[in-house]
């Protein structure tokens, strides 16, 4: 009986210590400011992984969260991370079974010596096909068909890219073809292309292009030689370099610069978690005896140093929920206290070996009085996921029930509480310490029952002793 009660109490006052929520002071601690959100100023890591990338971000889609990041906002030229952007308009102005007609128009706008994969003027095609043609094969006279097919002209589609930017949040992205090769002012960064990869993943039709290593193109009457396209992102493929394959990655896009520069974009999955990687302007390693000949690959082996940091060290957890009710909030003339709790469901990405041990709940009162009445659905306060100095995951705390006034005045109503405090949180410490009391006084109890034993089985003892001394 001891030893259970003695367990008891060490499992209540373990929870205590490692569940009561630490309270915030009234201050602005935006979410934006830790890891929370593709907005986050502060990823979770930052430190020096990656040896050539000038820029990167490891973003996990379920939690909505950036694991790591180095200059995130760096603008860079996005070379042919332009053609997600040509292929999210298509799908967006057309079905994948469109019957394209390639005109000589058309071909008059691909620019002479860039990846095609040689459309003939007559021939007919699908926009599946040339959706295809364009993540593959990273063909550019794919990319001008579907541009002047749907929108008349590759200025009227320029003009639909760069609106659907400002739409999808790419504060700096600007596009000035359809195809991706440089030119003075295309921009973009390695935050905005999470924006614009999270679009894309709307689509089947994109995620399967981007996602295939090797494509059939069928021969046609005009074009009567069939194709296999090989896709330059190793990371998806065994066909060409098996080394840098990864079962973690589904999908991506390679792009190069003129400068030598190569930028990789990945979606990988694996466990419940959902990353999008991005680095930037890597630096191929060479043959010192053959200059054009690379040797090691540094977009796909950085990525994987970063999917290693994502995947290892991270799990996902729902954290607030519709329906928790996570404080009790005294109302001024109010008939009734107010629940209040998140408006939605939030995930947070924690620490896979300490999970929650390692976080704090933190309040932030929104103001420092509520006066009834108050109407449900009303945002209160707010509640936030911290662990150390970086927030994890935020939801305002709106109120589950009604406060209307009551028959009282205002001298028979307490005061309301400090900024920050908790009527559930007390309430709970006022339990934990009630339990904590009584089971000490049942210890205690049995202690005194224990030694009140002892000590009438030593007096019967003694006086049985004396009494066989009395008997001789």
């Amino acid at each position: 009986m001891k030893r259970f009660v003695c367990l008891l109490l060490s499992v209540l006052l373990v929870l205590g210590c490692n569940f009561v929520p630490v309270r915030a002071a009234e201050e602005d601690s935006s979410v934006i400011a830790g890891c929370h959100t593709l907005e986050a100023q502060v990823p979770l890591r930052s430190d020096s992984i990656l040896n050539t990338a000038q820029a990167s971000i490891l973003y996990e889609v379920n939690s909505d969260t950036v694991v790591y990041g180095t200059n995130m906002d760096m603008k860079f030229d996005p070379g042919s991370f332009v053609k997600l952007m040509t292929g999210l308009i298509a799908v967006e102005q057309g079905a994948s079974g469109d019957v394209v007609t390639i005109t000589q128009e058309m071909l008059d706008q691909v620019p002479n010596g860039s990846s095609v994969v040689g459309l003939v003027a007559g021939e007919q095609i699908t926009m599946e096909d040339l959706m295809y043609c364009m993540m593959v094969g990273s063909a550019n006279d794919a990319a001008v068909a579907l541009a002047v097919y749907y929108g008349g002209s590759t200025t009227t589609y320029l003009k639909w890219m760069n609106e659907k930017a400002r739409e999808l949040g790419c504060k700096d992205t600007v596009f000035k073809n359809v195809h991706g090769i440089e030119e003075d002012g295309q921009t973009i960064t390695a935050r905005d292309l999470v924006r614009l990869t999270l679009a894309c993943m709307d689509s089947d039709l994109l995620v399967d292009a981007l996602s295939t290593g090797v494509y059939g193109l069928g021969a046609h009457d005009v074009r009567p030689e069939s194709q296999t396209l090989f896709t330059n992102n190793y990371m998806i493929s065994r066909y060409i370099l098996e080394m840098y394959q990864e079962d973690r990655c589904k999908g991506g896009k390679v792009s190069y610069s003129t400068q030598g520069k190569r930028s990789l974009m990945i979606m990988a999955e694996q466990g419940g978690l959902s990353y999008i990687g991005v680095v930037v302007n890597t630096t191929p390693e060479y043959n010192p005896e053959n200059e054009d000949e690379v040797i090691t690959f540094r977009e796909f082996v950085e990525m994987s140093k970063m999917l290693d940091v994502g995947f290892t060290n991270y799990q996902v957890a729902q954290v607030f929920y519709p329906g928790q009710v996570w404080a009790s909030i005294p109302v001024t003339n109010g008939e009734n206290n107010v629940a209040v709790g998140p408006t939605a469901s939030v995930k947070a990405l924690l620490p896979a070996d300490t999970g929650l041990s390692s976080v704090t709940v933190r309040y932030v009162r929104t103001s420092g009085s509520f006066t009834a009445p108050i109407e449900n659905g009303a945002v209160l306060d707010v509640i936030q996921l911290w662990q150390g100095n970086v927030c994890l995951a935020q939801s305002d705390l709106v109120a589950m029930n009604p406060s209307a006034m009551a028959a009282t005045t205002a001298g028979d109503v307490g005061t309301t509480s400090e900024a920050g405090t908790s009527d559930t949180v007390d309430m709970v410490l006022r339990y934990l310490g009630i339990a904590v009391l009584i089971l000490a006084g049942l210890m205690l109890l049995l202690l005194i029952v224990r030694w009140v034993r002892t000590a009438n089985y030593r007096n019967r003892r003694r006086r049985r002793r004396m009494d066989r001394r009395r008997s001789r």
